[in-house]
């Protein structure tokens, strides 16, 4: 499964979590925060996935440290997820 965040269009972290949740096909329960990002992407996405963000750095001035969180957690399943890829642009 490819996925693309447009970090042009995603201004808000509502719009993130609403953007991921509907690309990843997140149950409707998904609660819109870091930790259900992590719980997600370990429990409900069935690999292989690619995820490529592109304009991470306006998603950086759009979101804040938000962003870098959100980042971290990609990383962190990158790691420990086979078949996972995250990609910044």
């Amino acid at each position: 499964m490819k996925v693309i965040l447009e970090g042009n269009k995603i201004k808000t972290i509502e719009e993130f979590h609403k953007e991921i949740g509907k690309q990843l096909e997140f149950p409707i329960y998904y609660g819109n925060n870091l930790d259900a990002l992590w719980d997600c992407l370990t429990s409900w996405v069935d690999p292989p996935v690619n995820i490529e963000w592109n304009d991470f750095e306006l998603s950086k001035e759009y979101l804040g440290e938000f962003a870098i969180k959100a980042r971290l957690i990609f990383e962190d399943a990158e790691k420990e997820i086979e078949g996972f890829k995250i990609e910044y642009h």
